[in-house]
């Protein structure tokens, strides 16, 4: 017969194997210290229990509480209530915060080393009541977890006053919280620490990511150096992330410090072993290097070169074999990862460009691309119309370093339809265009840049930078400074790259645009339009005219109609009003002497016609006044009267002006003039013919203006097409025309007529200054 279990057998005391413990009660609140001496020492046997009287200031707590845990192994009840200071902007936890700070740093004067600091502290066990409520517990208990405190006493506040009744509400909190702290307090004290580490870590990478965002805004921006110290900074915060080894690599590539990259790159291989991207990055770098030593003369079948070369090779490869290994982490993760992965790497085998540096025949750059081709054969398995951009891409390279341009551009367009590829695309599309000029000539790249603008792609700038070279190839130079200035005011950071020093007739171009631009700034204030002088009042001010201009402009805010009426009525009984100074200088007034002016110039009505009349005459006075002194004015009106009326004194006039008016031929009053400009031609074929004109010293001069007045009406022209753009709010646009207008005319930067348009030179201040990130040294 089986034995039955007996169900009666006693359990085991969990606290038993404890009782010895020592125990040191530092309770300032009597009435709980007595409780709590009573249920350890009474009722539960502990026999190692102590009480300490309480301190007689808030120091003198923390100094005795101090020198308990310094020099005995003991568990220290403590409850400082009175001396925590908590007051009206401090809560009781924040009290007992800074209580224990001030322990922690008293036995810190002792314990140097911090672990041994917290395992004293580990051994504070605080007293104190609050309401049952989870969420102060929990406040509580996070407090004293910063301090490797693992528990602590929280009792309820009692039902009854009686003392008896409190210690049996009481004692079986205090059993329950002692058989946890006393039985597993080390793996209290083991969660706590891993807490802090999570909490550290997760610290360490919230301040790394922020570096990192500093980061990549100032590299965006072309501030390469301080961008490199910030994604340094964030290395040595969490040097757990490869993005920051990568970066920083990235950042050194940009100086052409490329020792520095590679060591980067390097580290963010050992961080992420399965990771492409850092061989890819060593390949690259190694890559610039080749082409630097090759255009300082170095030759391309050296040791040194060879060497480099055969590290690209060798990164490529290991690049390429790490991605075809690539998996899903997740489900949520692409399937296509794989084949991204070695269409990003066999793209920028494509684009390295070696062929050009070492020869397209170079066994290496022969190599590279059967490497590149060799993955792509065995990983892209789709139809090329249904596959993913990425791949599209990729192909396009291929077709592209293949020389199939056509089949290049079919594709890369393609992709740039997927959203997720667009900006991918669109920087292909440009590379594709600068290869095309090269193998095709600069009519097929422009066709092709202007058809990428059309799509308004986020690299707007480096296409017209590309757009700029192409037409300096056709020998087109005012629309390269257009298309140069342009891509700069697109964006700033441009000349920050290296590569925007590369094509030889862009450096040459530069520094003349830049030197135009800088005398455009010096000159703006002291060549500005000259304001007109103080006009003379048309009719002499009546003393009730300014009444009566208060009455009117009044009447103008509250009823329009009857206002009309009434300026019609003064045109009637006081006419020298509407011309006088008062009205002249009323905008209200004047603005609607011009809506009636519109309204009623058409009428047949005599006394209307009067009426509009004398707007007229004070709308006229007004943009007299408005309109700026032009130099030379005078002087042309006086020699176009003389050639229209066919006088023989108007070669006179000229001769004299050229001797001793020099400066007029300069001015934007003769430049626009047709009949000066066809007496200077009248008088160049006279001299060719062989003809003798008295008091003509030298031809020069007049060959000079010509030739200046040529210029002139071309730059007028761009000035146009820049107001125009300016108007339709497109001041890329209004930078091209502009440095066109100052490129096919750059005298005009020290002219007169260059500043009427005020709007004009606002921009040209606006352009130097970006064009001041241009690096001048780069130039030379």
């Amino acid at each position: 017969m089986a034995q039955e279990k007996n169900d009666t057998a006693p359990s085991v005391d969990p606290l038993e194997p404890f009782r010895g413990e020592e125990f040191r009660l530092l309770i300032s609140d009597r009435t709980m210290l007595q409780q709590v001496d009573v249920m350890f020492s009474k009722l539960l046997g502990f026999t190692a229990v102590k009480t300490l009287p309480p301190g007689t200031s808030r120091n003198d707590s923390i100094e005795k509480l101090a020198k308990v845990l310094l020099t005995t192994e003991v568990h220290a009840l403590v409850d400082p209530t009175g001396l925590l200071k908590a007051g009206e902007n401090k809560s009781k936890n924040e009290a007992w915060r800074d209580f224990l700070v001030s322990v922690k740093a008293r036995i810190g004067q002792t314990k140097s080393d911090e672990e041994k600091v917290f395992s004293c502290l580990s051994r504070i066990v605080p007293v104190l009541v609050e309401a049952s409520n989870y969420q102060i517990r929990e406040k509580y208990v996070r407090t004293f977890a910063h301090f490797r405190i693992p528990g602590a006493f929280i009792f309820p506040h009692a039902e009854s006053n009686k003392l008896n009744e409190q210690i049996k509400e009481r004692l079986p909190i205090l059993r329950e919280f002692l058989e946890e702290l006393l039985t597993g307090k080390d793996t209290a004290l083991e969660k706590i620490k891993n807490r802090e580490r999570d909490e550290k870590l997760s610290e360490r990478k919230a301040k790394a990511d922020k570096l990192m965002a500093e980061g990549v805004k100032l590299k965006n921006s072309g501030n390469f150096e301080e961008a490199i110290i910030r994604f340094n900074k964030a290395i040595e915060l969490f040097p757990e992330n490869p993005d920051a080894f990568m970066e920083s690599g990235r950042g050194y590539n940009k100086i052409r410090k490329y020792t520095k990259a590679i060591q980067r790159f390097t580290e963010a291989e050992e961080v992420a072993r399965d990771l492409p991207a850092p061989n890819q990055e060593i390949a690259g770098a190694r890559v610039l290097q080749i082409k630097e030593m090759i255009d300082n003369g170095s030759d391309p079948e050296s040791p040194e070169v060879s060497k480099l070369v055969g590290e690209v090779i060798s990164n490529f490869n290991a690049a390429l074999k790490k991605a075809e290994s690539v998996t899903p982490v997740s489900e949520d993760d692409s399937p296509d990862g794989k084949e991204e992965a070695v269409a990003r790497i066999a793209g920028s085998i494509f684009k390295t460009g070696l062929g050009e540096q070492l020869g397209h025949r170079h066994k290496a750059v022969q190599e590279l691309g059967v490497l590149a081709r060799g993955y792509l054969e065995k990983t892209l398995k789709t139809d090329s119309d249904n596959m993913p951009g990425s791949q599209m891409i990729c192909l396009g390279l291929a077709a592209s370093d293949e020389g199939d341009y056509q089949e290049a551009e079919r594709l890369l367009f393609q992709a740039a339809e997927r959203k997720e590829c667009f900006m991918d695309a669109c920087r292909e599309i440009n590379y594709v265009g600068a290869q095309l000029r090269k193998k095709s000539g600069p009519n097929e790249s422009l066709r092709l840049y202007t058809k990428l603008l059309d799509l308004n792609p986020p690299n707007k700038a480096a296409v017209l930078y590309n757009m700029a070279v192409a037409t300096m190839a056709k020998n087109k130079r005012i629309d390269a400074a257009g298309y140069i200035v342009q891509s700069v005011y697109t964006d700033p950071s441009l000349p920050k790259e290296r590569m925007f020093y590369e094509n030889q007739e862009i450096r040459e171009l530069l520094p003349g645009l830049i030197t135009s631009f800088e005398k455009i700034g010096e000159n703006s204030d002291t060549m500005a339009p000259v304001k007109p002088q103080e006009p003379t009042p048309l009719t002499p001010s009546d003393a009730t005219f300014p009444a009566l201009k208060n009455r009117l402009e009044q009447m103008i805010r509250q009823d329009k109609n009857s206002a009309i009426k009434t300026m019609f009525v003064l045109g009637q009984k006081a006419p020298r009003f509407l011309i006088s100074e008062e009205a002249l200088g009323s905008e209200l007034i004047m603005a609607m002497s011009a809506h009636a002016h519109k309204s009623y110039k058409s009428s047949n009505n005599p006394q209307i016609v009067r009426f509009v009349k004398l707007l007229a005459h004070g709308q006229d006075e007004k943009k007299r006044r408005e309109q700026p002194v032009i130099p030379f004015a005078e002087e042309l009106v006086n020699l176009e009267t003389a050639i229209s009326k066919g006088s023989a004194n108007s070669l006179g006039m000229f001769l004299a002006y050229l001797n001793e008016k020099p400066d007029f031929f300069r001015s934007g009053a003769a430049l626009k003039s047709e009949s000066v400009a066809l007496l200077a031609s009248k008088i160049m074929k006279k001299q060719s013919a062989g003809g003798n004109i008295k008091g003509l010293k030298s031809i020069a001069p007049v060959g000079d203006y010509l030739a200046e007045r040529t210029r002139y009406v071309t730059f007028v022209k761009c000035i146009e097409s820049a107001v125009n753009a300016l108007a339709q709010a497109d001041q890329r646009l209004t930078a091209r025309y502009i440095a066109q207008a100052i490129t096919v005319a750059p005298e005009s930067v020290d002219r007169h007529y260059f500043y009427e348009e005020r709007d004009i030179v606002a921009i040209s201040k606006e352009i130097l200054m970006k064009l001041g990130a241009v690096n001048k040294a780069e130039l030379n």
